[in-house]
């Protein structure tokens, strides 16, 4: 099952059920919040909870590649983060940077909340020791810190 978040883009909410897939679509969905909240932090500089969470979100991106490595797998290539050649302006439109902050913070909740339902959906599955406590800690932090740091934000 896919998820449409907000900014009109279309994520993994139903995870796969062979490892690797399930592995390269944790790492993307990673990429793609660090992405997403890198270039809300190119629109409202050092605004948090982005300037916090951003930091968390390249640590779970490091988490799933050394998952990905530890089965000798090459890491995917990472689809989300900002390509050489783009300017900050071509970046903030491909990744739909809301102008509001209002709605960046909606966008913010939109993404653990997705994030949230694939970790609880894969977690499901019977998965090795190291991916599910590497699932279990990533789950934790998008339930406790970030969604409730972004809903937070949102309510004032």
């Amino acid at each position: 099952m896919m998820t449409t978040l907000a900014l009109g883009f279309v994520i993994a909410t139903q995870p796969a059920t062979d490892l690797k897939t399930l592995l390269f679509e944790g790492y993307q969905d990673e990429r793609m919040a660090h992405s997403t909240y890198t270039a809300v932090l190119k629109r409202f500089p050092n605004q948090r909870p982005f300037a916090n969470i951003v930091k968390s979100e390249a640590q779970h991106s490091e988490m799933m590649i050394k998952l990905i490595k530890a089965r000798n797998w090459e890491a995917p290539a990472d689809k989300w983060s900002q390509k050489k050649d783009e300017t900050d302006a071509q970046f903030l439109t491909r990744m739909k940077t809301p102008t509001d902050w209002k709605a960046a913070l909606k966008v913010g909740v939109d993404v653990e909340k997705a994030d949230i339902e694939f970790l609880t959906k894969a977690l499901k599955q019977d998965l090795p020791d190291d991916v599910k406590k590497t699932f279990e800690q990533l789950l934790y932090v998008s339930q406790n810190n970030h969604l409730r740091a972004f809903e937070r934000a949102l309510g004032r």
